[in-house]
């Protein structure tokens, strides 16, 4: 017994540690800064081996965002690039007015990753000031280096998606709304202010 404490306590130590450092979002770079502000992670674990059953990140993609993404890609690719970036950068280059998400999900079980399809065991919706939105659309994206670099939260183990819902006014950022996903894996609220 008092090994697993001990080893809980050095671990707690270690993770604190890595945290602190805040390696996921580059505090210096500007698009890192514009990244976190409009990223929410949510965690969900199996209370009886403390294992995750489920991890959700979603970005909102906000003009700012938008911005930000656009000015992060032209110094990436200076030159522009005219074939495979520019399609993957499209969704978050171009202008859209309905609510518009990065969701990138992680589930212990591979079936915990589906989302918006008949397989699917989430349910995914956006809450407004308690009115209910269920996605318009949800496209699966392959994850590539592409999208590591620019979410860089991101590791191979996640299952990327864009989510749009058919919702206009979240660009008035004084509305607080929250990404909320519930199923089997647990579930709760990415609140977003």
């Amino acid at each position: 017994m008092k090994k697993r404490v001990l080893w809980l306590l050095v671990l707690s130590l270690f993770s604190g540690t890595a945290l602190a450092k805040d390696t996921v979002f580059p505090v210096q770079d500007p698009y890192g800064k514009v990244l976190r502000r409009y990223t929410k992670k949510g965690e969900y674990y199996n209370w009886q081996d403390l294992q995750a059953t489920l991890m959700i990140y979603a970005t909102y993609a906000s003009d700012e965002f938008r911005e930000a993404f656009r000015a992060e890609y032209d110094k990436v690719y200076p030159l522009g690039q005219d074939q495979r970036a520019k399609e993957r950068a499209a969704p978050w280059l171009a202008s859209d007015p309905q609510a518009t998400f990065f969701v990138a999900l992680y589930g212990r079980k591979r079936e915990m990753m589906e989302l918006g399809n008949e397989k699917s065991l989430q349910d995914l919706s956006l809450d407004v000031g308690g009115q209910i939105y269920k996605p318009k659309t949800v496209e699966k994206i392959t994850l590539t280096p592409f999208e590591l670099y620019f979410f860089n939260y991101l590791n191979l183990w996640y299952q990327g998606y864009r989510v749009v819902f058919p919702y206009e006014g979240l660009r008035d950022r004084q509305i607080p709304f929250s990404l909320r996903i519930h199923g089997v894996a647990g579930g709760g609220a990415l609140k977003f202010h």
